[in-house]
């Protein structure tokens, strides 16, 4: 049981994530079962929160800097820079937000993902959904081959 409980714990952390917190609970000889219910739990609570942190934390900062007009400004500024730069990426939108997620590489993960459906504008709805899916392909693409062999 300690050892699902460190999977648990390992696919919540940032650049791990479920796609290598599997990996650890293969190597530890714990049922295949299990490890798939336990990483899909825990990328399903990372997809809610990030979902909803991701654009709560737009909303403070907001408020916080249009006390400070120039900070807005600058706010503001920054954000549509951003944007400006992605723009050729959205019309991949959500499936592409899943296949950036999907990829099993540690800066392509499901806070990343939340950062760039923040960028992209995404709603909370198609944020949960691409980095819901992102995170369970990328854990399969990982894990299968091991498994196979």
């Amino acid at each position: 049981m300690n050892d699902l409980l460190h999977v648990f714990i390992l696919s919540l952390l940032p650049g791990i994530e479920a796609r290598y917190a599997i990996i650890y609970g293969l190597y530890k000889n714990l049922n295949i079962k299990n490890l798939v219910i336990i990483c899909s739990i825990s990328i399903f609570l990372l997809s809610i929160i990030l979902s909803y942190i991701i654009h709560l934390l737009d909303k403070v900062v907001k408020q916080l800097s249009q006390k400070y007009n120039i900070l807005y400004k600058m706010y503001v500024k920054y954000i549509l820079s951003i944007r400006k730069r992605f723009k050729p990426y959205e019309r991949y939108g959500v499936f592409g937000l899943i296949i950036f997620v999907a990829i099993p590489l540690p800066i392509s993960g499901i806070y990343t993902g939340a950062f760039i459906s923040y960028i992209l504008g995404l709603n909370k709805t198609k944020t949960f959904l691409s980095l819901f899916l992102g995170g369970n392909i990328s854990m399969m693409i990982v894990s299968i081959p091991i498994i196979i062999l």
